[in-house]
């Protein structure tokens, strides 16, 4: 993978959220400050989300960021197995999956490969001919790096062919970004034994760097993952962070959900004015593909030499960047002017 030379002052690269105020931020670490010594105990955020979600706090697991908990699920149902899996979509199901002795099965979904619509006859075709039989099947909703998103009726067929084999297979529905969609599947899943919901702190709530995820499904498949991780996989400040997100749900949260649908559309906008492609992502952030040869990586190097990082994946996918909203007036007026100066008119 190349590297940008020069300093990076705009990071764009790696889809985090704007972190809290530092004047909501202070009080919620200078209260927590003193339990440091203790252990920490998740009850309390996981009987909070649980009622939040309308379920048992027995159905609720909290893990170290979304990516522990689908790591749990890997390391759990799909060894020896095939994990059936969205194609382009985050790395670290292969990752999982080459760690634990699961092959992987990749059904292609939105550009360059696949339709924008999820391919659902091609993922329940995955299911059922799939050789070692499928141990875990993933539905990543909105997707990335290309930001589509999967309907209920999706969803549903894919529970259905699930749970017509013998065994079923889990079926982990990753909703990393929901809070930026117009399709929260997440109440629909929990009506289904087979399902599993992935959610995360680290993007609408902006607390990546405090690694706090959970999950959502049946009793029993919680109990089962509760016991595969360690005791303590996050921090009492962690956890006193997300809890008061949740407690307070407050206003700055749904004002950079709402700038990240506005930014999105703006930059998505702008290239297609320019003869370029993007699809209709619903995350907080835009896939874009670059017409011409070599084009995607000179402007990712243009942006950089103006000390903007987006995201270039080289030879994986050498025409296509994935360029992260950044939920601040003053940031989305740079970047915007930056790609009005680097773009090139393909019309």
């Amino acid at each position: 993978m190349p590297r940008l030379s020069g300093p990076i002052e705009l990071k764009l690269d790696a889809n985090e959220g704007r972190p809290p105020p530092a004047d909501w931020l202070g009080p919620v670490l200078e209260a927590a400050a003193g339990e440091v010594h203790r252990y920490p105990k998740p009850a309390t955020l996981e009987a909070r989300l649980a009622s939040r979600l309308g379920v048992d706090p027995a159905r609720v697991l909290v893990t170290a960021g979304g990516d522990e908990g689908i790591e749990r699920a890997v390391r759990t149902y799909a060894p020896g197995a095939t994990l059936v899996s969205p194609s382009p979509t985050f790395e670290m199901f292969s990752v999982y999956a080459g760690l634990y002795g699961a092959r992987v099965r990749s059904v292609p979904w939105g550009p360059p490969r696949g339709p924008e619509s999820f391919p659902v006859q091609d993922f329940v075709a995955a299911l059922n001919d799939a050789a070692p039989p499928v141990g875990l099947a993933a539905v990543v909703t909105p997707n990335s790096p290309t930001g589509l998103s999967a309907s209920k009726d999706d969803l549903s067929a894919v529970l259905s062919a699930a749970q017509a084999l013998s065994p079923a297979p889990l079926v982990l529905l990753d909703h990393a970004y929901v809070e930026f969609s117009e399709t929260d599947l997440t109440a629909f899943a929990l009506t289904h034994p087979h399902c599993l919901v992935v959610r995360t702190f680290s993007k609408a709530y902006g607390l990546a760097g405090l690694r706090v995820g959970y999950l959502a499904g049946h009793p029993e498949v919680i109990r089962v993952l509760r016991n595969q991780g360690t005791p303590y996989p996050f921090s009492r400040l962690s956890l006193a962070v997300a809890l008061r997100l949740v407690e307070d749900h407050p206003p700055f949260v749904d004002a950079r959900i709402e700038a990240v649908k506005r930014e999105r559309a703006r930059i998505a906008e702008l290239f297609r004015e320019r003869g370029h492609e993007a699809t209709s992502s619903e995350a907080n952030f835009v896939w874009v593909r670059v017409r011409g040869e070599g084009a995607a990586e000179k402007l990712w190097r243009g942006l950089g030499d103006r000390g903007i990082a987006v995201r270039f994946f080289d030879r994986a996918i050498p025409e296509y960047l994935r360029i992260t909203c950044p939920a601040d007036p003053g940031d989305e007026q740079r970047l915007l002017e930056a790609l009005t100066e680097l773009v090139e008119d393909r019309t």
